[in-house]
């Protein structure tokens, strides 16, 4: 029997539900104590039938707010380093620009659209 720091009750472990927390915590079941585990309601199938069952899951570790994402390793490889050149800005504005009257009717293109080009080698 699982037994609970917030509640009285216990469970008794079924193969399904004694594998996944021995996967998670180990063979010991004295370190299990303190651990954190879900037990959620579901539906299995017995001997043909659907039953109602309770099966348990283990959290994510919960991660720290004071945590920093990890830093992107450096650009490496043929052309990284031409990622990190930004291209030289242009002085015309989309206010500036003049009009090309033949754009102005045509929707956005999509992203597949605008990646599809030919290219002649």
């Amino acid at each position: 029997m699982f037994g609970f720091t917030n509640d009285e009750r216990g469970l008794v472990l079924n193969k399904s539900n004694n594998r996944t927390i021995r996967g998670a915590f180990g063979d010991d079941t004295e370190a299990w104590e303190k651990k954190i585990i879900v037990i959620f309601p579901t539906m299995v199938d017995m001997r043909g039938k659907l039953t109602p069952a309770l099966r348990v899951r283990i959290p994510p570790p919960k991660q720290t707010a004071a945590a920093a994402p990890a830093p992107k390793p450096a650009p490496s490889g043929n052309g990284a380093g031409a990622a990190a050149v930004k291209p030289p800005s242009t002085q015309q504005t989309a206010a500036t620009a003049p009009a090309d009257p033949e754009l102005e009717d045509d929707p956005p293109k999509s992203l597949a659209e605008e990646l599809d080009d030919e290219l002649n080698f």
